[in-house]
């Protein structure tokens, strides 16, 4: 089957990275990908070339451009299906299948919140789902969103988790000797935007008593330039660090390629947003065998709930604070035992098989369908 995979590039994101994921376990099930993006940033580049999968890039002068063109190179390639990640490339394959055209299409939510729904752009363009075949949610709480507002798509939708493809030998055995250095060590992988709750975070951090801060490291990992010419989430985040002097518990770092291995030496990982949807950086802190610590997004009962983690009780700095303390609380024996129970979810959940077939069976109903 003649798969493309449309998405807006190629940057360091979350939905790109899941749909890289998604085409190289499609390509190794035997489909053949066409990867399209149109705009310029390669952080993910070499990645998805590793899987043997070249992008193509749609060069355009406006918006409207854009719409054209993507529709007229759907048009001379015909895919028997298009998948779509993100609001507005999702926008782009809804206009593009107006019409006689050859493809199944598959759009995607990514996100769990409620501005996706009641915005006036967002409804706008989710009003054009209605020439998508299927809409594919990341986690139940998005879909419970859809049902919420748009019930008349009900019939479309599918709940699918995001696939985990990460190679045996970036894992390492479990964690026998937490606290390494005499320091609880988190690992916090998110962009620096406002919604992902930095500054909470750094807020929560300064209501922690000496003792506590003395044996707690938080590395944060993420791009400190989300829309071009913004670091105001990370300014604010490295300023309140800088003015009270908390560098040596919280450590802010710029998005680096190889995660795993930031992953793999840490006791805990942890996420603190506001919204999101099913969340990668858990997703892969569970695989590693790692317990969490996680704000109540997403699925987060069924990501932190089953003895692998702290689910803190609201989104503010007191809320996030009294989450770190309980980290901070864990025996040794404790976090030992919540990371395994993370690895056995993990690979129940999001193993790369498991997540195919779940792919590949909605992509049979599909194309079962245009046969009928």
């Amino acid at each position: 089957m003649k798969i493309t995979c449309l998405i807006d590039s190629l940057v360091s994101g979350g939905a790109q990275r899941q749909l890289i994921n998604l085409a190289k376990l499609l390509k190794d099930s035997g489909h053949v990908i066409d990867f399209l993006v149109y705009r310029d940033h390669s952080f993910f580049a070499e990645l998805l070339h590793s899987f043997g999968i070249t992008e193509v890039k749609i060069q355009s002068t406006n918006n409207l451009d854009l719409l054209i063109k993507v529709r007229k190179y759907l048009k001379s390639t015909s895919p028997d299906v298009l998948i779509s990640f993100l609001e507005t490339p999702n926008f782009i394959a809804c206009f593009s299948s107006m019409g006689k055209h050859s493809w199944k299409l598959i759009t995607n939510e990514l996100s769990a919140k409620e501005a996706s729904f009641t915005s006036q752009r967002a409804m706008l363009f989710k009003r054009f789902e209605k020439y998508s075949d299927a809409i594919v949610c990341n986690s139940k709480q998005a879909c419970k969103l859809w049902n919420q507002y748009l019930p008349q798509y009900s019939q479309k939708m599918r709940v699918i988790y995001n696939p985990l493809v990460i190679e045996e030998s970036a894992l390492v055995a479990p964690l026998w000797h937490p606290r390494r250095a005499g320091k609880l060590r988190i690992v916090v992988t998110a962009s620096y935007q406002y919604l992902k709750n930095p500054v909470e975070l750094a807020r929560a951090v300064l209501m922690l008593d000496e003792r506590e801060r003395s044996v707690l490291q938080i590395d944060w990992y993420g791009r400190s330039e989300v829309v071009k010419g913004d670091t105001r989430a990370f300014d604010e985040t490295e300023s309140i660090v800088s003015e009270y002097g908390i560098s040596g518990c919280l450590r802010l770092h710029e998005a680096i390629h190889d995660i795993y291995p930031a992953i793999a030496s840490a006791d805990i990982v942890g996420l603190f947003s506001t919204v999101e949807g099913l969340p990668n950086a858990i997703c892969e802190g569970m695989y590693f065998g790692k317990p969490i610590v996680m704000t109540p997004i997403s699925d987060f009962e069924i990501l932190a709930g089953h003895g692998n983690g702290i689910i803190a009780d609201g989104f503010d700095a007191p809320a996030i604070a009294s989450a770190l303390k309980k980290a901070i609380a864990l025996s040794d024996d404790e976090i030992i035992n919540m990371g395994e129970k993370s690895r056995e979810l993990a690979l129940s959940m999001f193993a790369p098989d498991i997540i195919c077939e779940q792919w590949n069976t909605l992509l049979r109903d599909l194309t079962d369908e245009a046969c009928q």
